[in-house]
């Protein structure tokens, strides 16, 4: 999306709102969010819908990402925006002059959005230990042979997957040479300055383990029930580089909230994933 584009879109709540409820008609169709049915029609103005089907009365974010945070769609734009940027949620509360809590929740929100994107992602929302799960092995080299032994998930914080092995979060005590996962391995990515409370391994050249881990030492306050959004959002930017990151995140925050019930707002296998995973990078 180019800027010309956003700033016309967001010049007035009328064309933000137009803009959001024709990605959401798109993206999943123009239904209503607890019986499916596609005969609806408008009442109040415009305002809500209702269905000819069920009776149901709902709004365009009703079971959207985007009822988690009560703002109006030309500040959603904007904190989306500025979320794409790399800007944390109080720096997006200056700039968009709303609260940090009520900032704090579309942040949040958009990062569940994420979550939701990919299969692995939905699991974790589903249950936050899931990823803890994939067998991990550590390699210590005691000067003349190399010792393997699995890791024990308690140590293991959270898994992100990469276009090339993962991004593993381990608590600061793990200090391995590496760690195998999957067949691949994985090194430290500390280079000196290592996080605070947490470490991580990549299966990525030195170059790139350095630029990820510029960013994740920003990260030095998240509580560790969070810690899992903010490493499936950095694996979301790294996948989808050089793409329009800014249209996947609109997309992604009009989708319906995933759940384990059955029925139109449970998590569909087959909706195709909006990650486009990176070609496989040979270590130097």
């Amino acid at each position: 999306m180019d800027i010309q584009y956003f700033m016309d879109i967001v010049g007035s709540d009328k064309k933000a709102l137009w803009h959001l409820e024709s990605i959401c008609s798109v993206i999943e169709g123009n239904v209503c969010p607890k019986c499916g049915e596609d005969d609806i029609y408008r009442i109040d103005n415009g305002k809500r819908k209702r269905c000819q089907a069920c009776g149901y009365r709902f709004t365009l974010y009703t079971g959207r990402w985007l009822n988690e945070a009560h703002i109006s769609p030309e500040t959603w734009l904007w904190i989306i925006k500025l979320f794409e940027m790399g800007l944390t949620a109080k720096r997006i509360s200056d700039e968009t002059g709303k609260s940090y809590p009520t900032t704090l929740k579309a942040v949040t929100a958009i990062r569940r959005s994420i979550a939701a994107a990919t299969p692995h992602g939905r699991e974790y929302l589903h249950d936050p230990g899931a990823s803890r799960k994939i067998p991990v092995f550590y390699m210590s080299e005691d000067g003349k042979h190399d010792k393997t032994a699995p890791l024990p998930s308690t140590r293991i914080h959270v898994i992100g997957r990469l276009g090339y092995g993962h991004l593993i979060c381990t608590d600061k005590k793990v200090r391995y040479d590496r760690l195998i996962c999957e067949g691949v391995t994985h090194r430290p990515a500390d280079f000196g300055r290592g996080h605070p409370r947490f470490r991580f391994y990549m299966a990525l050249p030195p170059v790139a383990r350095r630029s990820i881990m510029e960013k994740l030492l920003k990260y030095h306050g998240v509580r560790n029930s969070m810690l899992p959004l903010y490493v499936l959002e950095m694996e979301y930017r790294l996948n989808n580089r050089g793409g329009d990151l800014l249209e996947l995140l609109i997309e992604g925050i009009c989708r319906f909230i995933p759940r384990k019930t059955p029925g139109l707002l449970a998590a569909d296998p087959g909706n195709p994933p909006l990650i486009r995973v990176l070609e496989p990078v040979e270590s130097s």
